[in-house]
């Protein structure tokens, strides 16, 4: 109210003096320019008050509290934190996940409800002005002592009341706790930073608490510097492709291979977990895909001159459907041409995300196949994707995932059910490969079976292009040596 007098008296005052100047306009006094100059700096005094008063308003309205809980927000946290320690101090997020759910099955009119009865539940766990609302239905909690993890869940537990008597409704809460070693990052905003990743973060979604400690930013920081380079490792070739044998049972001799991606950076080989997914995000899995199928060709020409190609020797390679989306067979052809490779020593291997996207897909898929490249089911049984679809895919091979292999020679269930998909496999007349074979018992649990290629650390780790290409010449000298000893005339 006194804001609102202080303007309309301002107000009057600027008016007065547009009056005087029209007035001193008008009457053509000797002092004219003199009060000029007075009243123009009255005119710019007000309009500079105007400004800050807008600027008042403007933050006024960013910090603007959500009515129905009251809690301080993000900016007065910025605020209170560079007078506040977090060293000695309980920090944890929490954010109600089901939020627009609940809100979409009550309607718009349900957010006070649902506002309060949140509000209510998080002053069982610190005072008002310890909580702060980061953004809608996220909360964050600065508190003098601790609070366990299940304490916060069990506020949580019990599901909040609708409209309806008879309806209720369950909270799902996400809940990052802070750690001692994050509390010390550099400034509050970083930590607000790591904290959004947590919650975006789903790879414990079965369990609704993650520890923001050191290893998680440690995490966040290596996942930041992949993202930032992985384009400049492309260009600087540091993308290699690195070859895992296949073994057929039946001859018990390698018959083919898998070309696995590897970012090898100053001698030191990052795995394709950190950056397959990143590259997926980015659109560069397509540049990485066609790099493994140039290797690919660039190995079958290097076996085909040292003469130890098979004809049943085929290589397979992994295509992301973001690859298969931006390429056309035209490309594959000319790769193919330039190596002079017969496509059907190669194969492109799809996941099961391919089969949800088939309707999108099978174009190119038709037009691979066209070109005489086969294509392998990849992590079959790992996802969605049923037996049913491996027709209309046009898939020649599957590869059965290794999280089904059967890791316990005694666990009949698994056996059991191990076997039967393999039957199932074998009476659609399909290559089947058995991947993720570590050990000789596993090995043993499925050799009879009638598995065609078996792939895993059994046989071999992958390796670089140059390695393979000695190991194949080695395995072609020393069956060479044994027909010499089954044949000692010649």
């Amino acid at each position: 109210m006194t804001q609102l007098r202080l303007n309309i008296v301002l107000t009057s005052i600027f008016v007065v003096i547009i009056a005087m100047v029209i007035a001193l306009r008008l009457s053509q006094l000797t002092l004219m320019r003199e009060i000029m100059i007075i009243v123009n700096l009255g005119i710019m005094a007000y309009l500079i008050y105007d400004l800050l008063l807008i600027k008042a308003l403007t933050m006024h309205t960013v910090m603007l509290r959500n009515p129905y809980t009251q809690f301080p927000t993000k900016y007065e946290l910025f605020r209170d934190m560079t007078k506040v320690s977090l060293e000695h101090k309980t920090v944890y997020a929490i954010q109600v996940q089901n939020y627009d759910e609940i809100i979409e099955a009550c309607g718009m009119s349900f957010v006070n409800v649902i506002d309060h009865n949140i509000k209510q539940r998080l002053l069982a766990l610190a005072k008002s002005d310890h909580i702060y609302e980061i953004r809608d239905h996220t909360y964050l909690i600065v508190n003098n002592s601790d609070v366990s993890e299940q304490a916060i869940l069990d506020v949580f537990e019990s599901p909040m009341q609708g409209h309806d008597e008879n309806q209720t409704y369950p909270l799902h809460p996400k809940v990052v706790i802070v750690k001692d070693m994050a509390k010390s990052v550099s400034n509050i905003r970083n930590l607000l930073g790591f904290i959004d990743v947590a919650l975006a973060d789903n790879m414990n979604y079965h369990h609704p608490v993650v520890m923001l400690d050191e290893a998680f930013i440690t995490k966040i920081n290596t996942e930041n510097y992949y993202k930032a380079h992985l384009h400049t490792a492309i260009q600087k070739k540091q993308i290699k492709t690195y070859f895992q044998p296949k073994l057929s049972l039946k001859e018990k001799t390698i018959v083919g291979a898998e070309a696995l991606s590897r970012w090898v950076e100053n001698d030191r080989t990052v795995s394709p977990a950190h950056y397959i997914y990143l590259a997926e995000a980015t659109g560069l899995i397509v540049d990485i895909d066609l790099i493994s199928f140039k290797d690919t060709c660039d190995l079958l020409e290097r076996l085909k001159q040292q003469e130890t190609l098979t004809d049943q020797f085929k290589i397979s390679t992994n295509f992301s459907p973001i690859t298969l989306k931006n390429i056309n067979a035209s490309q594959l052809e000319t790769i193919l041409d330039q190596h002079n490779i017969d496509p059907r020593h190669i194969s492109i291997e799809i996941t099961e995300r391919v089969a949800m996207r088939y309707t999108e897909l099978k174009d190119i898929l038709r037009d691979i196949k066209a070109l005489g490249i086969q294509i392998e089911m990849d992590d079959f049984s790992a996802g969605h994707a049923s037996l049913s679809l491996l027709p209309v895919l046009g898939v020649d091979t599957v590869k059965i995932d290794h999280s089904v292999l059967p890791r316990q020679p005694f666990d009949h269930d698994d056996i059991a059910i191990y076997k039967g998909l393999v039957a199932l496999l074998d009476s659609l007349d399909i290559v089947i490969v058995a991947e993720g074979v570590e050990t000789t018992e596993e090995y043993l649990m499925i050799h009879d079976l009638p598995i065609d290629l078996i792939q895993g650390y059994y046989i071999s780790h992958p390796g670089p292009l140059d390695e393979f290409v000695k190991m194949m010449a080695s395995l072609e000298e020393f069956a060479s040596e044994d027909d010499k000893d089954l044949n000692p005339e010649t």
